[in-house]
């Protein structure tokens, strides 16, 4: 099986978990947005920002390095379990002393609670992070995105279940931990990995240099990520996190489920042939176009659909997530350039100049919150997506210096999409204008699933019957699964 084969099997197992798990976690979402509050979720939320930056550093991107080198022992997996083991064990110790002065900081009590229950799990994360390597190392995707998937459904049930019964946002804490002990069997089993207590700092320093960088990356992106999270946390409150938190997410859902599913298969098919630059840079382009010919379609659906979305799907007392939701959409097209760019410069072993990248990234994110500040949700979303559209372009021009590649040949990568959005565009007007606006009564569901059959019907047609050259191959797999054509 050929290097392209390959990254296209991974990435459709991938996608399958990302998909599955997307579809399970956005149905329970509807559910617990009704049973919970915003304020609810803001909490978590808040909790989040500190946790998943200590997540952060307790992986040292260890298990990156671990899939990254070419030949690894099985005592190798053994001395970075322990170390991440230990690094965990010192995390859930300062965080339980300091819980007190977050909650004083945040002004509810609720907090030291909140985070000594909630970071006791990063003495289970290595459970999970080993075996997940053991598997991805060896392209085995189909286990670790079916072991995802149900544990996800096992997390939602769980959560609801608790929710219903008055718990609050404690039903959110708890579903989590029977997840991630349900995941550890689950992974553990598949993977046939026992961990021992095996500590060698020299098999643990031969990861921690490639892994520290790859940690400072995600820390910093970290950071720009919750920015405005712990902004709108110290000065909006926790509701105002929630709806914001649920616009977000919403926009993450095509990220999380397409442009993640490739990156993992993307950054190992580009670690195998990183010498051969002419090949890097051929995969590279082309998950541009795929990606934007997948995800585009859904960003801009989201952006038109906003309103019916929220009113008709989580009810009105999550209006104020409407505007952020259609505005944070429209950063759709930087994601499909940016995020394939970090799998070639972590292929590259370039990860020390996307740090630059990404502290830039997070200068202009805050500056861009603290400005947005001044006209609420919506100033600190518009003032994020021109911090995402300013990232995306140095990040190409970055991977521009190691691969043979001009800018324009990075925008042709867009046009089969472009064409195929305006097609679907073309779908919604005519929906809302000369169809929704003569109707005797509103009902956000009905635009809601008319509107999404009418852009979806129409960006399959073009898609299927345009003769765009770039994407014929994907057309044809796609016409003899729909059984239009012979193979």
């Amino acid at each position: 099986m050929s290097i392209g084969e390959s990254i296209r099997s991974g990435a459709k197992w991938l996608l399958f978990g990302s998909l599955g798990s997307q579809i399970v976690q956005f149905a329970i979402g509807i559910v617990l947005a009704r049973l919970l509050t915003p304020a609810d979720f803001g909490l978590i939320v808040t909790v989040q920002i500190f946790t998943g930056l200590a997540g952060l550093i307790a992986g040292g991107g260890m298990g990156q390095a671990l899939i990254r080198e070419k030949d690894v022992e099985r005592l190798d997996f053994h001395a970075v379990f322990v170390a991440q083991f230990l690094i965990g064990l010192l995390i859930y110790a300062v965080f339980f002393v300091t819980a007190p002065l977050i909650a004083k900081a945040f002004g509810d009590p609720i907090y030291t609670d909140l985070v000594r229950i909630s970071t006791f799990a990063f003495l289970l994360r290595p459970l999970i992070n080993i075996p997940s390597v053991i598997l991805r190392r060896q392209m085995r995707f189909k286990e670790t995105s079916l072991v995802n998937v149900a544990s996800g459904l096992l997390t939602g049930l769980v959560g609801i279940a608790l929710a219903w019964y008055g718990w609050g946002v404690w039903s959110l804490v708890i579903s989590g931990y029977v997840g991630s002990v349900a995941t550890i069997a689950a992974l553990m089993w598949v993977a046939r990995y026992a961990p021992q207590p095996l500590l060698s700092l020299r098999r643990a320093r031969r990861f921690a240099a490639f892994g520290l960088k790859f940690s400072l990356n995600d820390i910093v992106g970290y950071a720009r990520s919750q920015s405005a999270n712990l902004v709108m946390s110290r000065e909006m409150g926790p509701a105002v996190v929630g709806t914001y938190n649920k616009a977000d997410s919403l926009v993450n859902i095509p990220f999380g489920t397409i442009s993640g599913s490739l990156y993992e298969a993307l950054f190992r098919g580009l670690s195998t042939v990183q010498g051969d630059l002419a090949e890097s840079k051929r995969l590279y382009l082309r998950s541009i176009e795929m990606l934007a010919v997948y995800t585009l379609p859904l960003y801009l659906g989201m952006a038109w659909l906003a309103e019916p979305f929220i009113l008709g799907v989580y009810g009105s007392k999550w209006t104020e997530a409407i505007t952020p939701l259609s505005i944070l959409a429209l950063s759709g097209v930087f994601t499909c350039i940016g995020h394939p760019a970090g799998a070639v410069l972590a292929a590259q072993n370039m990860l020390g100049r996307e740090l630059v990248v990404q502290v830039t990234f997070l200068g202009t994110t805050v500056a861009g919150i603290l400005l947005g500040m001044h006209w609420g949700v919506a100033g600190i979303a518009a003032g994020i997506v021109l911090a995402r559209a300013g990232a995306a372009l140095h990040i190409t021009w970055l991977v521009a210096t190691r691969l043979p590649m001009t800018a324009l040949e990075v925008l042709a990568t867009l046009r089969s999409s472009a064409v195929l959005c305006l097609s679907m565009l073309i779908a919604l007007v005519f929906m809302k204008y000369l169809v929704f606006e003569h109707l005797p009564w509103e009902s956000p569901l009905l635009e809601l699933a008319l509107g999404s059959l009418a852009g979806g019907i129409a960006y399959a047609a073009a898609f299927l019957t345009l003769p765009i050259s770039s994407i014929a191959g994907e057309r044809a797999r796609w016409l003899q699964a729909l059984r239009l054509q012979r193979a």
